[in-house]
């Protein structure tokens, strides 16, 4: 059919029965169109009407062009059985609600952009290359959505307002692939994991713009915090051979008990509320972050396996810890190491020849500094009350002023104090 109804003219219901299949080469203009079981209904033009099911799950959408929906797809009581969108090349915008079984994404650069809420039953498969899904509103996907292997582009965007994006985003197995990009400069919550393991994972998280929290374990290669983001991760971060890198001034808030498999770059600040074990360096020599903050909420752990630079470093109440596991490995924090209050708080080294290029304790002295290793080097002034050597060999050399308010202890046989 060539052009239905007009602007301000439009048809009352467009009704498709049962198994039946009509095609609409041009805008289609009607209150309500109502699909029948096993019917299907083509698009190659926009479509100014409500869409729904004569029942649940009946009736399916192809679009096959730029198409730009403005009604409500799939009542909540007549949600569609099956929209296509995305065809090769094209753009198809929803302005309104969506509500289906499944949603097929079609052709190799393809797009789809939801401006309000949508719901999906089955899981969202990317089929072919650079295909893009803009979600605007509240989405519920209920089996998730894969990149299956394919480079496309999943865009949550909170222009409008905090928005919540449900469901698995993922790949396929033994794949690096797809990228994730959070903008808008509000509030997106991703309630699911991203990614399932290093070797599954996505190729990139951008967060561009306002504040983003991930509730589950996101797996990417890289996690990109824009300027003056924020980013709250509950759960594990994996970057394996890849990195989290804070740029500008951006925080990245780790609020459970997580490890970070990788690499942290930038000049943004980590608040570790609870544990937290990062597996490679903490920023570099040349580009250092603003702030680590270990422990806010209870008694935490950090243990890094490198190098540790920032300009300030906190421990967030009496009972946290930092503990450095990596061998040659450098402490370098620029306003020095303090205890949260007197004789509180505590640093481990475990890898052998550290340096350790920092004032310790100069307004509130540490609790204890433990090194159970070889090699370990203290450049700058320490103040603290107990100091402990353990394990076979270990040795420490301090440089600067020491002052130590207990008897050293020594625990093994070979060990050295300088």
């Amino acid at each position: 059919a060539s052009t239905v109804g007009a602007n301000g003219a439009t048809v009352a219901i467009i009704a498709i029965d049962h198994d039946s299949k009509a095609a609409f080469s041009s805008n289609v203009y009607a209150d309500i169109m109502a699909l029948g079981s096993g019917s299907v209904a083509t698009f190659d033009g926009d479509v100014f009407a409500k869409i729904n099911g004569q029942t649940k799950n009946d009736g399916s959408l192809i679009f096959t062009g730029n198409n730009t929906i403005t009604g409500t797809v799939g009542a909540d009581d007549a949600a569609l059985s099956s929209i296509s969108v995305a065809a090769a090349g094209s753009t198809t915008t929803f302005n309104n609600l969506v509500n289906a079984k499944t949603l097929i994404m079609q052709g190799a650069g393809g797009a789809a952009v939801f401006n309000d809420e949508v719901s999906v039953n089955d899981q969202v498969l990317f089929t072919a290359a650079n295909q893009q899904a803009t979600f605007t509103g509240n989405t519920n996907l209920a089996g998730g959505i894969s990149f299956a292997g394919n480079d496309g582009t999943i865009t949550l965007d909170s222009t409008k307002g905090d928005i919540s994006f449900g469901g698995a985003i993922n790949t396929s197995a033994s794949s690096t692939t797809g990228t994730l990009e959070i903008t808008g400069g509000n509030v997106t919550k991703i309630t699911d994991q991203i990614g399932a393991s290093s070797s599954q994972r996505l190729s990139a998280v951008n967060v561009q713009a306002g504040t983003a929290t991930f509730d589950e374990s996101v797996y990417a290669k890289n996690i990109t915090l824009s300027d003056e983001v924020i980013a709250n991760f509950a759960k594990n971060i994996d970057v394996t051979n890849g990195g989290l890198a804070l740029l500008g001034s951006s925080i990245a808030n780790i609020t459970g008990n997580s490890t970070i498999t990788g690499s942290i770059t930038g000049s943004g600040s980590i608040n570790a509320s609870n544990n937290l074990t990062v597996t490679g360096s903490i920023a570099d020599n040349t580009n250092v972050l603003d702030t680590i903050t270990v422990g806010g909420n209870s008694a935490s752990v950090m243990t890094v396996g490198g190098n540790v630079y920032a300009k300030n470093f906190d421990f967030g109440n009496d009972a946290s810890s930092l503990v450095m596991n990596g061998n040659s490995a450098t402490l370098s924090i620029t306003g020095g190491i303090n205890g949260n209050n007197t004789n509180k708080n505590t640093i481990t080294i475990n890898g052998t020849n550290t340096v350790v290029s920092t004032t310790i304790g100069n307004s509130n002295a540490l609790s204890a500094i433990t090194v159970n290793s070889a090699g370990n080097n203290f450049n700058n002034a320490v103040t603290v009350e107990s100091l402990n050597i353990n394990n076979a060999s270990s040795t420490a050399t301090f440089a600067a002023a020491t002052t130590i308010a207990n008897a050293v202890s020594f625990t093994a046989a070979d060990q050295q104090l300088t």
